[in-house]
């Protein structure tokens, strides 16, 4: 799925999702020009579509963004009830082809990031204030050390994976984290270690090569990997 910017009917670019559409109607409000340097071409693709969020939900938060505006949301998590949150708009990002907001939560007084697809209404307010200053580089320092978007001081950690001779085409080329060292072994296979502020995320992304990568570092994932194998094995077992 490619997302492009299309300010003005019938400009030219690929299939147009909802953040595109609400991106392009943002620039031809703001009287921005196709060519303007601050907007900037953005492209994403996925294997799957994201989930279904309200495009108005977009132009809302983008709006927002570029005027310094603040925000009032109704938010519904994965795992508890939907509740109130009033914040400051930061920065959109894509993850895995679906936006996340990173902003900053006047009731919890930190940066948060919501999923666009959990926002059950969003409407505009006046900027917070007391919002520090310099956010969207704490922001984009945060998620330079992520993976897949999830970040955080519970989250880090030095990842080592041995990797079989089948699984290493599909990893080779690979930025996984910061300080990555790749050796081959013998056997055709590789050893790979990386940092990462997103431990949560690298075990579930894991979870797609099957046996054709074992974690041998931290004690914690390797531990994780190995109980939900044997939680697999049980639900494929006899009955």
């Amino acid at each position: 799925a490619q997302l492009t910017i299309a300010p003005t009917p019938g400009a030219k670019g690929g299939d147009e999702g909802p953040l595109a559409a609400a991106l392009g109607r943002l620039v031809h409000r703001l009287g921005l020009k196709p060519q303007d340097p601050r907007v900037p071409d953005v492209l994403a693709v996925t294997q799957s579509p994201p989930q279904a969020y309200d495009p108005q939900h977009a132009l809302t938060v983008l709006r927002a963004i570029r005027l310094g505006e603040g925000i009032t949301m109704q938010y519904a998590p994965l795992n508890k009830p939907a509740h109130s949150v009033t914040a400051q708009p930061i920065r959109v990002v894509l993850v895995d082809g679906e936006p996340h907001l990173w902003a900053w939560d006047g009731q919890a007084r930190k940066v948060k990031n919501y999923k666009m697809a959990r926002m059950v209404f969003v409407e505009r307010r006046d900027a917070l204030t007391g919002v520090p200053i310099g956010l969207d580089g704490d922001v984009k320092a945060t998620l330079s050390g992520s993976f897949r978007g999830v970040a955080g001081q519970g989250q880090r950690g030095r990842v080592v994976l041995r990797v079989s001779p089948h699984g290493v085409p599909h990893l080779r080329h690979r930025r996984l984290g910061g300080a990555q060292e790749w050796v081959d072994l013998p056997d055709g296979g590789a050893r790979v270690s990386f940092n990462t502020s997103g431990i949560e995320a690298v075990r579930h992304y894991l979870l797609q090569f099957g046996s054709q990568v074992v974690v041998e570092g931290p004690a914690e994932l390797a531990a994780w990997m190995r109980a939900e194998a044997d939680r697999m094995l049980t639900g494929y077992g006899p009955p």
